[in-house]
């Protein structure tokens, strides 16, 4: 099975940490659902404690370092990922309420 790396970054720890572990526990249900899918998915996760300067380093590594397909980041985090990701030619999902953080 070919195998997708997706990167993602969220707070797992400071104060917005209860956020990043909802997610990352929704996306793990989420993976159980498509453990037969004709690929292969893996999460690789990131804490950018919900802070700019950690969201650009968290960004660079999961695509430098783990050569993720993918990007995800969560609300304002988007603003500094969004174009890290489009440097790399790499997909970036956010989780935002912006609709203009795409343009």
């Amino acid at each position: 099975k070919p195998n997708v790396k997706i990167g993602v970054e969220l707070p797992f720890s400071g104060d917005m940490a209860m956020f990043g572990e909802d997610i990352r526990r929704g996306m793990e249900m989420a993976l159980e659902k498509f453990k037969d899918a004709p690929v292969d998915i893996q999460m690789v996760y990131e804490d950018n404690e919900h802070k700019a300067p950690k969201a650009v380093s968290a960004a660079q590594k999961l695509l430098t370092i783990d050569k993720v397909d993918a990007l995800v980041s969560l609300w304002d985090m988007a603003d500094v990922v969004a174009p890290i990701a489009e440097t790399h030619s790499t997909p970036h999902v956010s989780i935002r309420w912006n609709p203009h953080i795409a343009e």
